[in-house]
């Protein structure tokens, strides 16, 4: 609503404030099984809360599948001791 005054605008309150829909806690549906087509060895509930978990960005989550993906497919259970007591004693 703008009133004029002497030749100049008067604005309301209604147009000077600007509402924003706040953004979802949950990722969307075409999200996860976007992801999930990608990576269809990961449950969708692991997706969900991996997407939860990186604030709903789409990248992160796929490098994080992406790395644990890489770790399954080329380390073996012993390689994976042997790494990490390898960390603790460079840690």
């Amino acid at each position: 609503m703008n009133r004029t005054r002497k030749n100049k605008e008067v604005f309301s309150m209604n147009n000077e404030i600007k509402f924003h829909k706040a953004k979802p806690n949950t990722p969307s549906d075409n999200d996860v099984k976007l992801i999930r087509g990608m990576f269809p060895e990961f449950e969708y509930n692991y997706i969900k809360e991996l997407l939860k978990k990186n604030n709903l960005n789409k990248e992160s989550t796929i490098e994080e599948l992406l790395s644990e993906r890489f770790i399954q497919q080329n380390l073996s259970q012993k390689d994976i001791k042997r790494n990490s007591k390898l960390l603790e004693i460079y840690s």
